[in-house]
């Protein structure tokens, strides 16, 4: 995406969104995104761990984890999804590092199914590698059963300048609720640092985002 594309493109969704006073900050957002919009390398979508036990009403958080992020994560639209919401419910969607205010979306829908995690980073770009970019929280229901914790196959990244990531796989975890959860990794949704950006839900802009990589 050059870079007269890209003003295109956010004065289209702008103009859709009705936006009008966030032009010079989300034009500025998505110009530095856009700098260096080069095939990116491929990486795979995961949730960590793989496996989570947690017990009725009491709460788990696993991480969604880009693997493989050779050249960092600048931006991304997640979503992920409970495949039975009566055996356990997702109560929050935190960032793991703080992105751009006004573009981003960390909101739980669908009845607490449904997780969203849309955002860019700016100039707080994560590094390359295994990075874990969302924490959500799960909550279990019913006793001794299990459900699948997905990550949707339209989620997409991009790399910390812009060029858009092909996502290899997406790879779910299992969250089994249980009477005496024995979990080596995870906690219980009440981490250090992340109160504050567990709040940022639906913020302005977020539209543009998933525009430019790709979702509608």
């Amino acid at each position: 995406m050059n870079r007269l594309h890209t003003r295109a493109v956010v004065q289209r969704v702008l103009v859709r969104l009705g936006a009008v006073a966030l032009v010079v900050g989300a034009l500025a957002a998505f110009l530095t995104l856009a700098s260096g919009a080069v095939a990116a390398q491929e990486v795979d979508i995961t949730v960590q761990p793989e496996e989570g036990e947690v017990e009725p009403d009491g709460q788990l958080t696993f991480e969604v984890v880009v693997a493989g992020a050779s050249d960092g994560v600048g931006a991304h639209d997640i979503e992920v999804s409970l495949a039975d919401g009566d055996v356990a419910e997702i109560t929050d969607v935190a960032f793991v590092k703080e992105p751009l205010p006004l573009q981003t979306e960390a909101e739980v829908r669908d009845g607490g199914t449904t997780a969203v995690g849309v955002a860019a980073m700016g100039d707080n770009t994560y590094s390359s590698g295994d990075v874990a970019i969302l924490e959500v929280t799960v909550e279990g229901q019913t006793l001794n059963r299990s459900t699948e914790l997905t990550v949707a196959e339209g989620s997409a990244v991009a790399d910390s300048g812009g060029g858009q990531y092909t996502v290899g796989s997406f790879e779910s975890a299992t969250v089994s609720v249980v009477e005496s959860p024995s979990n080596d990794g995870g906690n219980d949704g009440l981490g250090p640092g992340f109160g504050v950006l567990a709040a940022l839900a639906a913020l302005a802009g977020a539209g543009s985002l998933r525009y430019a990589l790709g979702r509608t």
